[in-house]
């Protein structure tokens, strides 16, 4: 992971479990999965990342036959896609090893933490707070293209975070007054790190956690690197 947005990302799991950072983030593999539950964005265990590339190539292919943008705004939106997804499961990886529990729930741990909670969107699962901090809200790149809201504004910050990522340069701060973006609307229960967009969605995807299958890795079933302890009693 990009320093800065390491650094963001292990501040902020400092201020909401107050206990240090151990583990090393070079310890975090990645690998892109094929699952087949809709819009489901990714997963995590507590050193894995799973990326649900089903999901984000699905999305952008509707997108680029859709889209009258230029071929290189419409590859910064599939690397800015990429990035967020990697930076809301990146959150919930950090969170698991300073916990050191593959299991742990944000929204369970988050409940008395209202202050961090109100700050950063208002949401409690920690890959919407990461986002929210470094962005502002959690924001939909095709959707913002969709809606008209794409402008040159977009292209050259945009452009120019990817290649700060890229070349492991400074980041200038996102003004989200200035270069307005569409968000994500998603749903979340208590006892859960479930991300997706559409509540009919997030209770199917909770029935294909509880019957292991969520995605398939070098052939195989991976669901133990992300063994929810789902409790459906409350949406947020």
């Amino acid at each position: 992971m990009y320093l800065p947005v390491a650094t963001l990302v292990d501040d902020l799991t400092s201020s909401a479990t107050g206990k240090p950072i151990h583990a090393s983030p070079e310890k975090i593999s990645v690998k892109l999965v094929h699952s087949t539950i809709r819009n489901l964005r990714g997963f995590t265990g507590i050193n894995t990342i799973c990326i649900n590339i089903s999901y984000i190539n699905d999305r952008h292919q509707a997108f680029k036959s859709d889209s009258s943008l230029s071929d290189d705004d419409k590859n910064v939106i599939f690397k800015m896609a990429l990035f967020c997804v990697g930076l809301h499961e990146y959150s919930h990886v950090r969170l698991r090893q300073v916990e050191n529990n593959p299991n742990t729930s944000s929204p369970n741990l988050l409940l008395n933490k209202s202050t961090i909670v109100e700050t950063y969107g208002g949401k409690p699962e920690f890959g919407r707070l990461t986002e929210h901090k470094l962005f502002g809200a959690q924001l939909d790149f095709w959707e913002t293209d969709a809606t008209g809201k794409w402008t040159a504004l977009h292209s050259a910050y945009f452009a120019k975070f990817v290649q700060a990522i890229e070349t492991n340069q400074s980041l200038t701060s996102f003004n989200a007054d200035v270069t307005p973006c569409s968000t994500r609307t998603s749903h979340c229960a208590v006892g859960s790190d479930i991300d997706v967009e559409d509540i009919d969605i997030y209770y199917e995807a909770i029935d294909e956690l509880g019957r292991y299958e969520v995605a398939e890795v070098d052939g195989e079933q991976e669901l133990q690197l992300n063994k929810y302890q789902c409790d459906q009693r409350e949406i947020k």
